[in-house]
C-alpha cells in the first residue's frame, strides 16, 4: 500500500497527454527534409494536372510519409487559385482490407466528394443526387420480374364452394315456410326475377371464368376451379415486380466507366481531385499484389471517353519499398541444377530478389519520391519536444522529470535505434513516448521513468516470460548502465505483475526461490542471489514458510538448510533467514525412523556463523533425534547406524566451533532412547557407525554397554554382514574384544572350508581376514592354514571362473602373506572337502606365471602391496623371482602407485641392481626419485664404510636420468675416501671392486681428487707390484686406469718421481710391463723418458720391446718422437740394449719378430742390421729347387 506521503507526491504530478499519432502541420526535425519531399511532391502533382499519372512515395514504416502528404496538400492550397483547386482524398486501404476493392473505393470517392466542398464554394463536388445515381450504378442493376400467383383447391372444395352462395336461397326455398299463401303473398314476382337474374348473372360470370382458365389458359380442371374461384378472395393471380440485384464487383472497364463519369462531374477546369493509397505496406504480404494490381487499374488503364482533362487522375501510393519487395517475391520460385553432389535447389535471397520488385514499382509510378528517416542530430530534438507534449509543457516537464531522467529517456531509446541499426520514425519516438505515458499515468512517480522507459522497450519480451527477469542478463548491460537503478528488476517485476513494489520481488522469485530452497538446488540459488532483489524475496519466503516446514516437512527444512548454506553468509537478508528458521526449530515435527538420512540438512543450523550458541542447537537437533524411536525390543540395528549418521553429521558441524575436549565432552553427555544396556541390538548399529567416523570413537559415548553382548552380536553379523564388522575391526580403538576378533575369524574360515561358493560375501571375508590380520597377528596363522590346505586356492579359482578378477586377485594375495611363492608350490594338497583342486592349482601358476596379464588383477595385489607395507618383501621376491611372473608385474604396478611410501629402504637400495635389470627407464627414474627424498636416512644407515654398500649402479642412473637428491650421498662418499689411510687404500686397490667403482665415478662424474698423502704409498706399491708381476688384477681394469691420474695437479709430478726412482729396485718382468702400460697407459704416457732415461729404458721400454704385445706396440709407437730423442741422449750402455733386444727379435727368425725389429729401428733411428755372408752351397740349392 502507498503511504499518505506517497499519494501526496503522486497527486501533485501532472497526468500525461497521450499523443495523436496524425500526420504533422510542421517539420518536427532540424533537418526540413519532410518539407523538401513534400515540395517535390507538390510540384508533380502540379505537373500531372491534365493527365493521368502516378507518383510513389517511397519510406520505411513511420518514416513520416503521411507527414510529407500533409505538407504537400498545405503547399497545393496556398498555391490554388480561382482557376484551379486540388482536392486529396485519401483512400486506407488497410482500413478497407476485407472490401471488395473497385466498389468499395467508389463508394468511398463518392462520400468524399459529397461532403468536398468546391473553390470559394458552398456547392460540394457531386451534389445529392448525383451520388445518389451513381450509387445506383455502383450498386445495382434493375430487373423486372412477372410472378403467376396460383391457389388450387380440391375438387369437392371447389363445388362446395361454387355452390356456397346458393346456400340461402336453396335453404329458404326448400323450407315449408317458402311455400306458404303468407310468403308468396308477400313477396312480389319482381323480387323473384330480380334474384333469379342476379344468381344467374353470378353463375354466368363463374362459368365464363372457368372456361377461360380451361381453354385458353391451358390449366387442368382442378386448376381452372381454383382459379375460377379465387375470384372470392383478395390476391391477384398475377403481378410484376422490380427487384435491385447487386452485382459482386464491377469489371475494370465498367469501373472505369463509373470513376471517369465520376471524375467528370466532380473535376472541372477549377477542381483537380488528387487521390492517396494510403497504408498498402500494411497489408497482409499475400494480399499486397493483389491490391497492387487493382491499384493500376484506378490510373494505368485509359479512359474509355479518351484523354479528358475533366476525367484524369492523379493518384500518390506512400509504400515501403522493403515490403513490397518481399511480398511480391515471397514465393519466388525455385530452381534447381545438377552437379557432381546430384539435383541443387536455388532461391535468390531478398538482395538479390529486390530487383523485379524494383522494376514494378518504376513500371507502375510516373515519379518516385523518397522519404528519408531523420538522422538522429534531428530526431533528438523532435523526441525532446514529443516528451514536452507528454507532460503539457516545457516547464511542466522540467518539473516533473529531472534533466538526468530525460537524457536517459533519449539514450534508452537511442540505444535501440542503435542496436537495431535503423534511424527512428516520428511515429516509433510517439509510440514509445505513448507507452511511457501511460505508465506514468498508472504509477505516478511509484516507479522512477527511467524504468518505466525500459519496461516499453522490453515489453513484448518480459511478458511472454516474466521469470527471465530473474536472470540479471534478461536486459542488456548497456541499457541497465543506462537506467542506473540498483532496482531495476523489482521495478519491471512490479510493472509486469502491476503490485505494489515491495511486493513485486516475492511475487516475481518467491515461487522459485521456494522451490529451489525446498529441493536444494544450490545451483539455480546461486544465480537467483546474483539478482538485486534476491534479498527480499528469500527474506519473505523464509518468513512466510518457515512454520510450516518445521511443522509439516522437516526434510524440506533440511533442505532449506542446506541451500542457504551454499549463499553469502555475510549477507544481512541470509542472517535474518536463520533467525526466522533457528526459531522454528523448537516446533520441529517428530522424527521419522527411516528418513534420517534426509534430515542431515539440519546440520547446517549448528555451523552457521550467525549462530552464536552452536552447542545448544546441537543438543537440541540430537534431542529431537532420539525422542521418536520405538520402545522396548522393537529398538533395531539400523535404527542406531541411522541415528548415528545423523549425529555424526552434527558432531563434524560442531567440530569446527569447539574445541576437541568440549566435542568429547558433549558427545559423553548424550542421552540415549533408553540405557545402552538395554538396547544391544541399538547399540550395535551405533558402532556400526562409528566405525566409519573420524571424529567419534565408540568408546567416546562412555555409555555402559553389554560387552558380551556386542560382542555375540559382532561375532554373529561376521558372516551376514562381513563389510561392517571389518569397519567395526578397523577402528583405531575397536570397540569388541581380542576373544571375539579370534571368533570372528574362526567364523570366517569355517564359512570358507564349508561354503564351495559363497560368491555374495566372498570378497568382503577376504577384507575382512586382513582387517583382523592388522589387529590380531595370529590371524597370520589362520590364513596359513586355509592356504595350506587349498582353500583360499579353490576360492581364487571360483572367483576367476565368474570373471571377479579383483577377488581372485585378493584370494591370490592372501595366499602370498604367509607362504612364499616356493611354500606354494611345494605344498599342493588334493582333493579337497570341496572338490578336485588340479584345476585351481593350474589356474593359479598361469595367474603366477609371465602369461599373467590381467592388469585388474595385477593392480588389485599391487594395491594391496602397498597397503599393508609389503613393497620390501615383494622387491626381495621380484629380484629372485627375475624378469617375468607375478611378483615382478605387481612390484612394478605398486612401484608406480602414489601410495608407494612405506618400504625397507636400506633393503630396496640394496637390492637396485637386481632390480634396475628388471625395470624400465621410466620405472627406475621413479624409484630413484623416491629414494632421493630419503637420502638423509639412507646416509645414516650407510655410516663409514657402509656407505659404499650403496651400488654404484644407482649412483650412475640417478646422474645419467638427471634425478637431484643424491649430492649428499657423493659427498659422502668422497669424505669416506679422502680420510682413508694407507692400509686401507692398499685393500681398495687390492682388487676391490665396489670400492674402485665408487672412486671411478666421484672422479670421472664429480671431478673429485684423490688425496696424494695416504695414497701415494699405496699406489707406488701397487703400480711396482704390476710391473714385478706380483699383483694381478682381476676386476674391471677401467677401475684402475684412472688412480694416478686424478691425483691433485700439484701432487702428480712427485707421484711420478717416486714412481721413477721406485724402479730403481724394481725387478720388472715381461708381461709385469705389459699390464703396467695397459692398465696405466694414461700414466705412462705422462712419464718424461728425457729424465732418467737409462732407468726408464731399462724397466720400462726394454721389456716392452722383448714383450711383442699389442699394448706395448701402442706405446712404442705413441711415444716414438720422444723415446728416439731420449734414446740420443741415452747411455751407450743403454743404446747396446736396445740394440741387442731388437737384434734378438730380428735373430728369431719369426716373421712378426723381424717386421717388428724392423718398426723399432725406424722409430728409434737406429741403422739397419749388417747382412749376414751368403752360404753357396746353399744357393746352389735354392737355384736347384726352382722349377
Amino acid at each position: 500500500m502507498k503511504s499518505d506521503q506517497d499519494q501526496e507526491v503522486a497527486s501533485n504530478l501532472p497526468e500525461a497527454i497521450i499523443l495523436h499519432d496524425s500526420p504533422a502541420e510542421e517539420d518536427g526535425f532540424e533537418g526540413n527534409g519532410h518539407r523538401r519531399s513534400a515540395t517535390a511532391l507538390a510540384a508533380a502533382v502540379k505537373q500531372m494536372a491534365n493527365r493521368d499519372g502516378a507518383i510513389g512515395l517511397e519510406g520505411k514504416w513511420g518514416a513520416g510519409k503521411s507527414t510529407v502528404i500533409r505538407f504537400a496538400e498545405t503547399e497545393l492550397e496556398a498555391s490554388n487559385t480561382k482557376g484551379l483547386t486540388h482536392h486529396l482524398m485519401c483512400y486506407d486501404l488497410w482500413a478497407h482490407q476485407s472490401d471488395v476493392f473497385k466498389r468499395s473505393f467508389l463508394e468511398e470517392l463518392l462520400q468524399w466528394a459529397s461532403a468536398r466542398r468546391k473553390n470559394n464554394s458552398s456547392k460540394t463536388l457531386l451534389s445529392k443526387q448525383d451520388v445518389s445515381d451513381f450509387q445506383d450504378r455502383i450498386r445495382d442493376r434493375v430487373k423486372t420480374v412477372r410472378y403467376d400467383v396460383e391457389r388450387r383447391f380440391s375438387l369437392t372444395g371447389a363445388v362446395l364452394l361454387l355452390l356456397a352462395p346458393m346456400f340461402p336461397v336453396i335453404v329458404t326455398w326448400l323450407s315449408p315456410i317458402a311455400f306458404s299463401a303468407a310468403v308468396n303473398a308477400k313477396v312480389p314476382p319482381v323480387g323473384w326475377k330480380v334474384a333469379a337474374y342476379i344468381s344467374i348473372a353470378i353463375y354466368g360470370l363463374l362459368i365464363l371464368r372457368f372456361v377461360i382458365a380451361k381453354l385458353f389458359q391451358k390449366k387442368t380442371w382442378g386448376q381452372a376451379a381454383s382459379s375460377t374461384i379465387s375470384i372470392f378472395r383478395n390476391q391477384v393471380e398475377d403481378r410484376t415486380e422490380k427487384q435491385n440485384i447487386r452485382e459482386e464487383d464491377p469489371s475494370s472497364l465498367e469501373f472505369q466507366k463509373i470513376f471517369r463519369d465520376i471524375l467528370e462531374k466532380a473535376q472541372s477546369k477549377d477542381n483537380r481531385i488528387v487521390i492517396v493509397f494510403d497504408n498498402i505496406d500494411r497489408l497482409p504480404a499475400e494480399r499486397i499484389v493483389g491490391i497492387w494490381a487493382e491499384l493500376r487499374s484506378v490510373f494505368a488503364i485509359s479512359s474509355p471517353y479518351g484523354c479528358k482533362q475533366e476525367t484524369s487522375v492523379t493518384a500518390i501510393v506512400p509504400y515501403d519499398a522493403d515490403l513490397v519487395a518481399q511480398a511480391t517475391t515471397k514465393f519466388a520460385p525455385v530452381t534447381f541444377s545438377e552437379n557432381a553432389d546430384g539435383m541443387v535447389s536455388h532461391q535468390p535471397d531478398l538482395e538479390h530478389r529486390s530487383a523485379p520488385a524494383a522494376e514494378l514499382i518504376a513500371k507502375t509510378f510516373d515519379i518516385t519520391i523518397g522519404v528519408s528517416p531523420p538522422v538522429s542530430t534531428d530526431w533528438e530534438g523532435f523526441f525532446y519536444s514529443k516528451l514536452n507534449e507528454l507532460f503539457g509543457g516545457e516547464e511542466q516537464t522540467k518539473r516533473s522529470v529531472s534533466a538526468s531522467a530525460r537524457y536517459k529517456l533519449f539514450a534508452l531509446f537511442d540505444e535501440q535505434c542503435r542496436g537495431s541499426n535503423k534511424y527512428p520514425t516520428p511515429r516509433q519516438i510517439i509510440s514509445f513516448i505513448n507507452s511511457i505515458g501511460t505508465l506514468w499515468n498508472q504509477w505516478k512517480g511509484a516507479i522512477p521513468i527511467e524504468s518505466l522507459a525500459l519496461y516499453s522497450l522490453f515489453r513484448t519480451g518480459i511478458e511472454s516470460n516474466p521469470q527471465s527477469l530473474i536472470r540479471p542478463d534478461s536486459i542488456p548491460n548497456s541499457y541497465v548502465r543506462i537506467v542506473d537503478q540498483t532496482d531495476w528488476q523489482k521495478h519491471l517485476s512490479a510493472l509486469v505483475f502491476n503490485v505494489d513494489l515491495d511486493k513485486a520481488a516475492q511475487v516475481l522469485l518467491g515461487p522459485s526461490i521456494r522451490k529451489a530452497l525446498e529441493i536444494a538446488d544450490v545451483g539455480q540459488l546461486d544465480e537467483y542471489a546474483k539478482t538485486a532483489i534476491f534479498n527480499n524475496a528469500v527474506v519473505s519466503q523464509v518468513r512466510s514458510i518457515s512454520g510450516s516446514w518445521s511443522r509439516d516437512n522437516v526434510d524440506r527444512l533440511a533442505n532449506v538448510a542446506t541451500a542457504l548454506r551454499s549463499l553469502n553468509q555475510e549477507s544481512e537478508a541470509i542472517r535474518l533467514c536463520w533467525r526466522e528458521l533457528r526459531i522454528s526449530l523448537e516446533d520441529l515435527r517428530q522424527a521419522e525412523p527411516g528418513k534420517f538420512d534426509s534430515y542431515q540438512g539440519l546440520a547446517h543450523f549448528i555451523g552457521e556463523p550467525s549462530n552464536d550458541n552452536p552447542k545448544e542447537t546441537a543438543r537440541l537437533l540430537t534431542k529431537w533425534s532420539t525422542s521418536n524411536f520405538p520402545s522396548g525390543d522393537d529398538l533395531k540395528q539400523q535404527h542406531g547406524t541411522e541415528w548415528f549418521e545423523l549425529f555424526d553429521v552434527f558432531v563434524e558441524e560442531l567440530n569446527t566451533r569447539l574445541t576437541k575436549a568440549e566435542l568429547q565432552e558433549f558427545v559423553a553427555a548424550i542421552e540415549f532412547p533408553k540405557p545402552p544396556k538395554q538396547m544391544t541390538e541399538f547399540m550395535l548399529g551405533v558402532l556400526l557407525g562409528t566405525a566409519d567416523s573420524e571424529l567419534i570413537e565408540f568408546s567416546d559415548f562412555k555409555a555402559d554397554v553389554d560387552q558380551p553382548g556386542l560382542d555375540k552380536g559382532a561375532v554373529n553379523l561376521s558372516v551376514k554382514l562381513p563389510g561392517a564388522i571389518t569397519r567395526i575391526v578397523s577402528a583405531k580403538s575397536p570397540a569388541i574384544t581380542i576373544d571375539a576378533t579370534k571368533q570372528i575369524g574362526e567364523a570366517i574360515a569355517q564359512e570358507l572350508r564349508t561354503k564351495p561358493d559363497p560368491s555374495l560375501y566372498l570378497e568382503r571375508y577376504a577384507e575382512l581376514l586382513l582387517a583382523l590380520r592388522d589387529k590380531y597377528p595370529e590371524t597370520d596363522g589362520l590364513i596359513g592354514s586355509l592356504c595350506d590346505d587349498g582353500t583360499l586356492a579353490w576360492h581364487r579359482h571360483q572367483a576367476e571362473q565368474k570373471g571377479k578378477s579383483k577377488t581372485a586377485a585378493l584370494y591370490h594375495f592372501l595366499m602370498t602373506l604367509t607362504r612364499t611363492s616356493e611354500q606354494i608350490r611345494s605344498n599342493r594338497p588334493n582333493p579337497h572337502e570341496m572338490g578336485d583342486l588340479a584345476a585351481a592349482w593350474a589356474s593359479l601358476d598361469k595367474a603366477s606365471g609371465e602369461l599373467a596379464t590381467d592388469e585388474e588383477y595385477i593392480g588389485c595385489i599391487s594395491k594391496r602391496v602397498v597397503t599393508t607395507g609389503l613393497i620390501t618383501r615383494w622387491a626381495e621376491e621380484t629380484s629372485r623371482e627375475g624378469n617375468s611372473g607375478i611378483y615382478t608385474k605387481t612390484f612394478l604396478t605398486a612401484l608406480m602407485s602414489d601410495d608407494a611410501v612405506a618400504f625397507d629402504i636400506e633393503k630396496i637400495v640394496q637390492l637396485y641392481p637386481s632390480l634396475a635389470d628388471i625395470l624400465s627407464d621410466n620405472d627406475r627414474k621413479k624409484l630413484l626419485s623416491r629414494l632421493a627424498d630419503s637420502a638423509g636416512e639412507i646416509i645414516d644407515q650407510h655410516r663409514d664404510a657402509k656407505i659404499l654398500l650403496i651400488p654404484v649402479s644407482l649412483l650412475h642412473d640417478a646422474k645419467d636420468f638427471e634425478v637431484g637428491g643424491w649430492n649428499p650421498i657423493s659427498e659422502e662418499i668422497r669424505k669416506y675416501f679422502s680420510n682413508l689411510d694407507e692400509s686401507s687404500w692398499k685393500n681398495v686397490l687390492n682388487n676391490d671392486e665396489v670400492a674402485l667403482g665408487h672412486l671411478a665415478f666421484q672422479v670421472q662424474e664429480n671431478g673429485f681428487d684423490i688425496p696424494v698423502s695416504s695414497l701415494r704409498p699405496a699406489l707406488l706399491s701397487f703400480l711396482t707390484g704390476v710391473l714385478e708381476g706380483e699383483v694381478s688384477v682381476k676386476v674391471s681394469e677401467k677401475l684402475f686406469s684412472h688412480v694416478p691420474m686424478e691425483i691433485a695437479p700439484a701432487s702428480r709430478q712427485r707421484v711420478r718421481d717416486d714412481f721413477v726412482t721406485s724402479l730403481e729396485e724394481c725387478v720388472v718382468t715381461s708381461q709385469g710391463a705389459q699390464d703396467f702400460f695397459r692398465i696405466f697407459h694414461d700414466f705412462a704416457m705422462t712419464l718424461d723418458f728425457s729424465k732418467s732415461t737409462d732407468r726408464l729404458f731399462e724397466k720400462l721400454v726394454l721389456p716392452l720391446i722383448e714383450s711383442r704385445s699389442d699394448s706395448a706396440r701402442g706405446f712404442l709407437q705413441a711415444q716414438a718422437k720422444d723415446l728416439s730423442k731420449a734414446l740420443s741422449k741415452s747411455s751407450s750402455q743403454t743404446k747396446d740394449q736396445v740394440v741387442n733386444a731388437i737384434s734378438a727379435l730380428e735373430d728369431s727368425g719369426e716373421m712378426m719378430a723381424v717386421d717388428w725389429a724392423a718398426k723399432l729401428r725406424t722409430q728409434f733411428q737406429l741403422p739397419a742390421p749388417k747382412s749376414p755372408p751368403t752360404d753357396p752351397i746353399s744357393a746352389d740349392s735354392e737355384d736347384e729347387a726352382k722349377p
